[in-house]
């Protein structure tokens, strides 16, 4: 036992015997921890601070009545130090941690500062003289306390592991809020600040978040890097989302970690529920009084005054202020009157599900909440429905399934799985037929809430997407919506505003399943309206629910879809179609009966039979959208369609089979949007150039399209034109003469294209622009004058060198060069490109970068493949860095560091031959990829990789020594293969995350050290020689 007053040894070997006595106590996990005793334990190294700011710190909160643990001091006489350190540890209800110049050398600061971490008690550091990125440059060899790592390596008393350990609870706490104190600083603001901060966290105790908080501080972190900016300034932000997203709860989480860095803090819920005036009169109360204002001196009763105190009184309170759930703007009215209402620094955050509230309060802000991705919505789920993180044996595939409707909702996630926790196979089948036509009574009344708030137009138009229009394109819903007069584009956007919908990259309408179901129930039961159900009716309309055979007074039809019998049957009672859908056409053409008169919309799908649309007598004139699909039989458009004058769309794409135009289609007045992809068409009418509202053409895949006509050009109001594909095309130098508004430009694959369009330059308005596959020689030189240019992609085996203009392309965000065989070098200022996000180069001839390629501060993904590129440049700028690709290069060795790209997330190397070793990483790495790298030897930089979630090896056949992977404390995915690894792998023994593990290894393999703590482990596939290689895999699944 080593006592307080032990002096038997010299003052150095006792403090590594006190040392080596803490690590061995702190190693062993207690079950039982003594009850709380100490309010604040102090972390320090005592030659740096004990007898100034450390011991300033205790005697000031030890004078307010906290009992503070400071160092032996704090003991009685006979104690045993390491096992008292510990409990004052485990049973402080916050941590002061004070980082000095010589903290590092301590092992006994370092051991306390893992334990402490590991104990999940507050931690608010003080940066003594000491920068925080010093805490997470060791491993590069730089900050102050490098050089203290080096001598504990040397000195060779700790093992590796531990010492990783020590570097990751620094890196981890040099993020959390806290005090610098240097040269800068006042030190006696600072000591006050550090001091305030005690106490408001000592006073108010911690929101409960969330019983399972799986995935928050994923999201806190893409929050925070989002949305927050300098603190300098007032900073609103706002957090919007569906019913049950979890908005209050990352509210909850974000004030919890944050209130400590403020003064005064605020939280106040339900803003919703307290919409009448006496209501928010008390939320206006409550918020002075949280904010330190003394609410008894300030007597008032009614709302105006209210406003008038808060803007008067909070302008110099510097504050976190949280208004949860917010429906209306008065309410932000009444309670923040002004956006400068409070002070400088001050972060306030508004949770709300209209989008439009916070927009329209000038809130720019946003950060809309996402559905949990699958590997934590399983995880939420399983906690619910089994009390572990992940399902027990037999249940996955009902887990599967419970997930597939909840769709992430984090709210579905939690209902649905404590319905069925502890219930059999058979309640869960049960329960699962249930839900997707009953949705639980909890989960409906929140989500009914914002139906609830909707005018009638806007029920009406939630119904129509809920029953038939989800995946539909937003301008093809309005058209719907307009032939029923109602206010489709005014409702659409509030129901938008109100996170009830959205789009997609496509443009295509996308809900949520539970409220999709929400609103096919209330078409049910409220105003039984529509036929969504395909198995029971067959089609989906509007007018009455239920059999087909009461077609005979259901008007109007919305959606036909079924074989050709049941067609007939409803093509009478279709008289007063709208909107005709007939996705499986295996008929020659319409049927005569089907009456087209008040047709708006036509879509038939899967067309191979069809040979005739409609007769010339009896066109639909009222059609606003023509579309068809795999039409191949059909050879021409009837002549009649050139009487279609409200016609704004046509697409015929996949395989049509029209061989060209008739010259009365050129009479379609109205028509904004035409995509044609018929491999039969050579050429378009003269007078095409008539069509004069064309917004959008697509000719994409119309591969015998050879030339335009000369009234081409006559189109001056395109902003998007497609002739990817068109392999003979040839186009006249004038043919964009009169065009300036053109957005989209691809001549993609146009492999008879020598030569672009001399007035391409003057599209100013390009955003996107395709030029690869071709057979340009040159680009013209002064492309850089499109300001406005987003994506660039260039191919061409004739092409020599780029214009240095593009350079001055300063809205470029993607640059692609493929194809490129006598291109050596980019020959650009590539620096000068600020906003390019994404480069990729490949099958090229590029040997090196240029010399600025560093400054490329916004890039965050580079693709290098197949060029003879020999080594990487400097990176020491690339801070925004997401993914590298480097594949069949001459790359030879891999060194990303922390400061360079400190957000790298996935790396990829294949098959460059020359790559001997990776060995630096970054710690924010989650997915590596080596492929086929014949000569890679070593793998070092993995080491410390704590947020690495997959790690797949494949065909490095030199490879045979692998480090440890017990740093990998996130790994989910290891996959070897191909390998022919000598030494065990070992380190995998606490990998509590790790759920799919790969192992095909050739050779003398020493197998796997241990799998013991693998317990979320459900696929384990490993070839070995030898039994001995398998037995940790084989005791496992045991």
């Amino acid at each position: 036992m080593v006592s307080a007053y032990a002096s038997a040894s010299s003052p150095t070997q006792q403090n590594n015997q006190l040392g080596d006595a803490f690590l061995e106590i702190a190693a062993i996990s207690s079950t039982a921890l003594p009850s709380p005793s100490w309010d604040v334990f102090i972390n320090h190294c005592g030659i740096d601070v004990k007898y100034t700011i450390a011991t300033t710190i205790h005697n000031t909160l030890t004078r307010a009545g906290l009992r503070v643990f400071l160092d032996r001091k704090s003991l009685q006489v006979g104690d045993v130090i390491p096992t008292k350190i510990q409990d004052a540890m485990s049973t402080a209800s916050l941590h002061v941690a004070i980082f000095s110049s010589n903290y590092a050398r301590s092992p006994w600061c370092l051991a306390e500062l893992s334990f402490m971490l590991k104990t999940g008690t507050r931690i608010i550091p003080l940066f003594f003289h000491v920068d925080p990125s010093d805490l997470r440059r060791m491993d590069q060899g730089k900050g102050i306390y490098a050089d203290a790592f080096i001598q504990h390596e040397n000195k060779g008393r700790y093992t590796s592991e531990k010492l990783q350990e020590w570097k990751m609870a620094l890196q981890v706490v040099s993020s959390h809020s806290g005090c610098v104190i240097n040269n800068n600083h006042d030190e006696g603001r600072v000591l006050k600040n550090i001091v305030n901060m005690v106490f408001k966290t000592m006073e108010k105790e911690p929101f409960q978040v969330a019983k399972h908080p799986v995935g928050l501080d994923d999201m806190v972190q893409d929050f925070e890097s989002s949305t927050l900016e300098s603190a300098e300034n007032v900073q609103i932000v706002g957090i919007v989302g569906m019913g049950g997203a979890g908005k209050t709860t990352l509210a909850k989480d974000l004030y919890n970690k944050k209130c400590c860095s403020f003064l005064n803090s605020s939280f106040i819920f339900d803003v919703r529920d307290a919409d009448s005036r006496n209501l928010l009169h008390k939320k206006q109360k409550k918020l002075l009084k949280d904010l330190g204002v003394q609410v008894n001196d300030l007597w008032f009763d009614n709302l105006e005054e209210g406003k008038g105190i808060l803007a008067s009184r909070l302008r110099s309170v510097s504050a976190l202020i949280v208004l949860d759930d917010v429906d209306h703007e008065d309410q932000l009215d009444a309670l923040l009157p002004t956006r400068d209402c409070v002070g400088s620094g001050s972060l306030i955050i508004i949770t709300s599900r209209e989008l439009g509230v916070l927009t329209k309060w000038g809130i720019s802000s946003i950060y809309r909440m996402k559905a949990l991705n699958p590997f934590y919505a399983k995880q939420l789920f399983c906690w619910h429905a089994f009390l572990q993180s992940y399902p027990l044996q037999g249940f996955e595939d009902l887990v599967e399934e419970f997930l597939n409707v909840c769709s992430g909702l984090p709210l579905s996630l939690k209902v649905f799985g404590g319905q069925v926790y502890g219930k059999s196979k058979g309640y869960w089948d049960s329960q699962l037929h249930k839900i997707t036509r009953i949705l639980p009574e909890d989960i409906k009344q929140r989500l009914k809430v914002s139906y609830d708030a909707l005018g009638i137009d806007e029920q009406e138009v939630f119904i129509d997407i809920a029953c038939f229009l989800i995946g539909e394109r937003i301008s093809f819903a309005i058209a719907v919506w307009d032939g029923f007069d109602l206010n489709g584009r005014d409702s659409w956007e509030t129901l938008v505003n109100k996170c009830l919908v959205d789009i997609d990259q496509n443009n295509c309408i996308t809900m949520h399943y539970h409220l999709r179901d929400l609103g096919r129930d209330l078409a049910h039961t409220h105003s039984p309206s529509r036929l969504w159900h395909q198995k029971q009716a067959g089609f989906l309309g509007v007018g009455c629910f239920g059999h087909p055979r009461l077609l005979s007074w259901l008007e109007p039809v919305f959606l036909i879809h079924g074989e050709y019998e049941f067609i007939k049957k409803c093509a009478t009672s279709a008289g007063e179609s709208v909107w005709l859908r007939w996705l499986d056409f295996k008929i020659k053409k319409l049927p005569s009966r089907l009456s087209l008169q008040k047709l708006r919309i036509l879509e038939i799908r899967n067309a191979r039979r069809l040979k005739k649309l409609w007769a010339d007598a009896d066109p639909p004139l009222q059609l606003r959208e023509l579309i068809i699909s795999d039409s191949r039989k059909l050879r021409s458009l009837p002549t009649s369609i050139g009487r279609l004058k409200h016609l704004k769309m046509i697409i015929a794409s996949y395989n049509c089979g029209v061989g060209s135009l008739p010259k009365e289609f050129c009479a379609l007045e109205s028509l904004e949007r035409l995509k044609l992809t018929a491999d039969r068409m050579s050429s378009l009418p003269t007078s095409f150039g008539d069509l004069t509202n064309l917004r959008h053409i697509d000719f994409a895949w119309c591969s015998k399209l050879e030339m335009l006509p000369v009234s081409f050009k006559q189109l001056i109001h395109l902003q998007h034109l497609d002739f990817s594909g068109c392999h003979i095309l040839t186009l006249r130098s004038d043919i964009m003469e009169n065009m300036t508004k053109l957005e989209y430009l691809s001549f993609s694959r146009c492999i008879k294209l020598e030569e672009l369009p001399h007035h391409i330059t003057n599209q100013t308005s390009l955003r996107e622009l395709y030029i690869d596959r071709t057979r340009l020689q040159e680009i013209p030189g002064n492309i850089g004058v499109l300001g406005k240019l987003e994506v660039l992609e260039i191919g061409s085996s004739l092409l020599e060198i780029l214009p240095s203009s593009i350079e001055n392309l300063s809205s470029l965000s993607r640059l692609k060069i493929d194809g490129c065989k006598m291109l050596k070098s980019l020959s650009i200022s590539v620096g000068r490109l600020n906003m390019l996000k994404k480069l990729s180069i490949k099958s090229s001839a590029v040997e090196s970068l240029p010399e600025d390629f560093g400054q490329l501060s916004h890039l965050q993904s580079l693709t290098i493949s197949g060029c003879p590129l020999r080594q990487r440049e400097s990176t020491s700028s690339l801070c925004r860095f997401k993914v590298i690709n480097i594949r069949d290069t001459k790359v030879s060795s891999i060194s990303i560091t922390e400061d360079s790209c400190p957000t790298l997330e996935t790396l990829s190397l294949t098959y460059n031959d020359s790559l001997t070793d990776i060995k630096t990483l970054p710690t924010s790495v989650k997915t590596i990829e080596l492929y086929g790298c014949q000569m890679l030897k070593r793998i070092e930089g993995i080491l410390g990789l704590v947020n690495l979630q997959t790690l797949s090896i494949c065909k490095c056949r030199q490879l045979d020594v692998l480090p440890s992977f017990s740093t990998l404390s996130s790994i989910q995915e290891i996959r070897i293969e191909d390998c022919y690894i000598h030494d065990k792998i070992e380190g995998l023994e606490h990998s509590r995350w790790l759920e799919t593990l790969t192992a095909r290894i050739f050779g003398k393999w020493g197998g796997i050290q241990s799998l013991e703590q693998a317990e979320r482990l459900k696929s384990v596939t490993v070839v070995a020689e030898s039994r001995s290689a398998l037995q940790p895999c084989i005791q496992t699944l045991k």
